[in-house]
């Protein structure tokens, strides 16, 4: 204790801690496989019982610290002297041995080229004592060796940092400290005899040198003290974050305190010597393990034993115990009889499981849309789960429809070359189908066609998903010729029967056969041909004399109807005007009804029973035609009371209002597919002209261009949306290799696949610029996302009106608007994944945005809220307000005076960032602020059931920790929403850190 107490990092507290020990500076911590840590060492050979286990070293390409074990060729004593020693390698004369590289130090100087750690005993060695030690075989006591650098200071600095975190919710706390050697005088004192003389001679030679300094003696000593370098500090705690981040993600364990040493070359980089001091913690063990473990490192308590332990108890710990039944009952076996079956892993039957489309969303995939719709439609949600109808989606297809398109192989080519499918790996461009050879495209048509055991044509099989698309479009095309055959025969007939009423033909084609059977009895087969074809011919003359006359009578009955037509247009002329009204309109029905019957074809496919095997449902009959008759005189009288009473409304003089009514309804009919996530009806958009770019803001605001906050990369992709007298700026990322990927795959027309796509929307705090928040999206993206960053009215580089106040239902139209319009770019999809970020201010409009959206998007990812509120309480409106009065007082020309204000109020420490990243004015603050105090309150009304990972700040935070509770308890379910409490630093660090887990 008492060793320990006069060290300057010793506390009381590390008792409760496993307190851990290296002989080698825990520098085998680097020895993860998957995980590593970018921090610089020094070269550092390891060694244990006479020969090298381990060389870390850095190399030039990357920080991350690299090694060589046993196995190598390079970890012998030959390699490790000469790259200590810093002999380069010739190529005429080789190094091989150790007395030739000992002639060539004895060349040169002998300086210091290492530091040893010999048997708990440090000590520096020169080059030639390092080679003879190896050439000896003094190794037994040998530790760790490791490269000599140049310090930067004569005194030979070294730094030594302290990190300790006792409680989580507790900040971080470091102390750094700095060691240094200093010159030390011990004087000796002079015997008994000669201390009167010598105090004789001092009193008489008084001026002269004082010779007693010839007897003293001059020691280097090691200093330590505290050091107070705040940029060195600074760096230091970077690497050490670094360190610690590493050792609990690799090892599964919580640093309470480690004591870390650096030292600073000649060229100023910072080297990591290793950690004097070791104090762990667990988070994921029960109690009664880490007490057992605490047991097991009381004697050893080494690194390497602890590494031992921490495996053999998290062995354990996976470890289940099983739970045999004690009785089994009958319901017990039939459960697992099915559990059973649904294991059975089958396979598919088909012959297209490698083939893809090239257009998707077009063709036989438009067959998948409605399945689910149609499925709920005639069977429920009860008799089958959503989770067993999507693994039993329509896999299952007869055996006969595989079989025969083996059979009419050249037919069901030409049907996917027509749709143009094809192998993933196939050889040939998809446009150039003369150069396509079928025989390796297409080599399913050399299978069998023939069943040996014939009942396996009557069962069905399974297939897969792009299996299931071709044998879709297969059974189209053979039905479809079916239909066309049938309708053939039923020509055929028509033509025979036509025929039958001819006796005086029939008679005389009788006769003459007669005559020619009486002259000759023994014909040719040629002759027999001729008749046959002459009969042949004459049949298909009197089928095109049939076709004309049902053409010509065709035509007689349209001509009759245009007449008829004609008479009751005469007689509306004379009818009043309320009866005239209604003829147009009945015109107008009839368009709109051929129109939805086209509509209705192409989108309501008939499902076949051999491609879709669950939907054997039997349709209902068709309605006779006095029923449809009678549906449609209903529909026509409800309108023409609906036009009597338009007309009685409106006088003769506004008559063209009608006209612009017509208008208006036929381009709702050309909008009707665009429909808005919010209102969830039609919405069209009224785009100003005048439209801003940043350039004109900047002009505009007097502010500069290019800004600092937005690199020169993303000056012209910064794009503004104008909508209500305002306009915003937004800027759209992607994934750099993603965009490169697609780009390769659209040339080349392979990968095809699908992939899920999700859109991250950020919304920035009260007063901030989200392209500040720029470089860490950029650095935490992934691919398969696309981030949009935007600033809402009032905050940096937008426009708006001073006189209007928008509150939080005007920024979730506006929100929505901007939504719209990239939904009509294509720059987003409906069913793309939405995840939404709202940091303060922002994540009280994402969850006013969420509340009025109606679960109209069909997919959201989720929320992530940091310092949120649902409602404007007592506190936020006193800041609020007194950040007003303060805003009003400052002068215009002074914006900078109401950034500092607002720092100086929320965060504890003091800003070092710059206004010049964050030009907002002081009318945008003020704008801010007053549609804040203006709006609804959303935690009576913000019960949904999407995941929600919610952040609060204990510190640097204007919001109060109980609205962080109100958004918890608003969710539907508490699985949903998950609540942290973070002691939080500067906003970009947080930032960067819940982004990884959210994204």
């Amino acid at each position: 204790m008492n060793e320990k107490k006069k060290s300057v990092f010793f506390d009381k507290r590390d008792e409760n801690y496993i307190n851990l020990s290296s002989p080698i500076y825990f520098l085998e911590m680097f020895t993860k496989k998957k995980i590593k840590c970018d921090i610089i060492i020094p070269q550092t050979i390891i060694v244990s019982k006479g020969t090298a286990t381990l060389w870390i070293f850095n190399s030039k390409a990357s920080p991350t610290p690299l090694i060589l074990k046993k196995n190598s060729n390079k970890l012998n004593f030959v390699e490790i002297c000469r790259v200590l020693c810093r002999v380069k390698q010739n190529e005429d004369f080789r190094i091989d041995t150790l007395t030739t590289l000992l002639d060539i130090i004895k060349a040169g100087k002998n300086e210091i080229t290492a530091f040893a750690r010999i048997s708990k005993t440090k000590k520096s060695i020169t080059k030639i004592d390092l080679v003879k030690m190896f050439l000896d075989g003094n190794v037994s006591g040998l530790q760790i060796l490791q490269e000599h650098l140049e310090n930067s200071s004569k005194a030979d600095e070294l730094f030594y940092v302290e990190y300790r975190q006792d409680v989580i919710n507790l900040p971080v706390s470091y102390r750094f400290f700095k060691k240094s050697t200093q010159k030390q005088i011990i004087q000796q004192p002079l015997p008994k005899k000669l201390s009167q003389l010598h105090i004789q001679q001092q009193t008489q030679h008084s001026d002269s040198y004082d010779e007693s300094n010839k007897n003293d003696q001059v020691e280097y000593v090691d200093c330590m003290f505290k050091f107070f370098d705040n940029q060195m500090n600074q760096t230091l705690s970077k690497i050490i974050k670094k360190l610690v981040d590493f050792l609990e993600k690799a090892y599964r364990i919580r640093v309470k305190k480690l004591v870390a040493k650096f030292m600073q070359n000649d060229q100023q980089l910072i080297y990591f010597l290793g950690l004097k001091e070791l104090l762990v913690d667990f988070h994921e063990n029960a109690p009664y393990e880490i007490q057992s473990m605490k047991n097991e490192l009381k004697d050893n308590n080494s690194f390497e034993n602890f590494l031992i332990l921490i495996k053999m108890f998290t062995r354990i710990r996976d470890k289940k115990p099983m739970k045999i039944p004690q009785t089994i009952y009958e319901d017990d076996k039939e459960i697992s009889q099915k559990l059973y079956k649904n294991l059975i892993v089958q396979r598919c039957v088909g012959d297209f499981c490698d083939y893809i489309m090239e257009e998707k969303n077009r063709g036989p995939l438009q067959i998948r849309k409605n399945i689910v719709t149609d499925y709920r439609k005639f069977f429920g949600n009860k008799k089958m789960n959503e989770e067993k109808f999507s693994v039993t989606l329509p896999h299952e297809i007869s055996f006969q429809l595989i079989l025969r398109t083996r059979e009419c192989s050249q037919e069901v080519i030409e049907v996917l070359m027509k749709n143009k499918i094809f192998t993933r790996n196939s050889k040939h461009h998809f446009q150039e189908f003369d150069k396509i050879n079928t025989d390796e495209e297409y080599p399913f048509k050399f299978n069998k066609t023939e069943v040996y055991n014939l009942p396996n044509l009557y069962k069905t099989v399974k297939i897969c998903k792009n299996c299931f698309v071709v044998y879709s479009l297969a059974s189209k095309y053979f039905d479809q010729r079916l239909s066309n055959d049938l309708q053939q025969k039923q020509w055929f007939k028509r033509d025979s029967s036509s025929l039958a009423q001819q006796p005086t033909s029939m008679n005389t084609s009788h006769q003459q056969l007669s005559q020619l059977e009486k002259s000759n009895i023994k014909r040719n087969d040629s002759r027999i041909r001729q008749n046959q074809n002459q009969s042949l011919q004459k049949i298909k003359t009197q089928t095109s004399n049939n076709a004309e006359k049902e053409q010509n009578e065709n035509r007689v009955r349209k001509i009759q109807s245009a007449k008829q037509f004609r008479v009751i247009q005469s007689a509306n002329s004379q009818a009043p005007k309320t009866f005239k009204l209604f003829m147009p309109n009945q015109q107008q029905q009839l368009e709109n009804t051929k129109i939805n019957s086209q509509s209705s074809k192409t989108n309501n496919i008939d499902i076949n029973r051999l491609t879709m095997g669950f939907l054997n449902y039997t349709k209902p009959p068709k309605p006779n035609k006095i029923q449809s008759a009678k549906m449609t005189t209903g529909g026509l009288q409800s309108q023409r009371s609906q036009m009597e009473s338009q007309h009685l409304k409106r006088s003769d003089s506004q008559s063209n209002q009608f006209q612009r009514n017509r208008i208006n309804k036929s381009q709702r009919q050309i909008n009707s597919n665009k429909i808005s996530f919010f209102q969830g009806k039609l919405r069209v958009i009224e785009v100003p002209q005048i439209q801003y770019t940043l350039l004109d803001v900047c002009q505009l605001h007097d502010l500069e261009y290019p800004p600092e906050s937005v690199p020169d990369i993303y000056l012209e992709s910064v794009n503004y949306f104008c909508f209500q007298q305002c306009a915003i700026p937004y800027l759209i990322i992607q994934n750099q290799e993603e965009v490169q990927e697609l780009n390769k795959d659209n040339q080349s027309g392979l990968d095809l696949t699908e992939k899920d796509h999700q859109i991250v929307i950020f919304l920035a705090d009260f007063f901030d610029n989200s392209f500040e928040y720029l470089d860490v999206m950029q650095q935490n993206i992934k691919p398969n996302t696309t981030i949009l960053l935007m600033n809402l009215p009032g905050q940096a580089y937008t426009v708006f009106d001073q006189n209007t106040i928008q509150d939080n239902l005007d920024i979730c139209l506006l929100l929505d608007s901007l939504l719209f319009e990239l939904c009509e770019k294509d720059i987003i999809k409906n069913n793309d994944i939405y995840k939404f970020i709202g940091y303060g201010y922002g994540g009280f409009q994402v969850l006013s945005y969420m509340t009025h959206i109606q679960n109209n998007l069909p997919k959201i990812g989720g929320l992530l809220i940091i310092n949120g509120f649902c409602e404007i309480d007592d506190m936020l409106t006193d800041t609020l307000k007194k950040s007003k009065e303060v805003f009003q007082t400052c002068p215009n020309d002074m914006p900078e005076l109401g950034f500092h204000f607002w720092n100086s109020l929320i965060q504890s420490h003091e800003e070092k960032q710059d206004p010049r990243y964050n030009p907002i004015s002081l009318n945008g603050r003020l704008h801010i602020i007053n549609g804040l105090m203006k709006s609804q309150n959303v935690w009576n009304s913000c019960v949904m059931e999407i995941p929600i990972k919610l952040y609060h700040g204990l510190k640097d935070c204007v919001v109060n920790i109980k609205q962080a509770h109100l958004i918890k308890n608003c969710s539907s379910s508490c699985n949903s929403c998950e609540m942290n409490l973070i002691n939080f630093g500067h906003k970009l660090q947080n930032l960067e850190e819940l982004l990884f887990e959210f994204l």
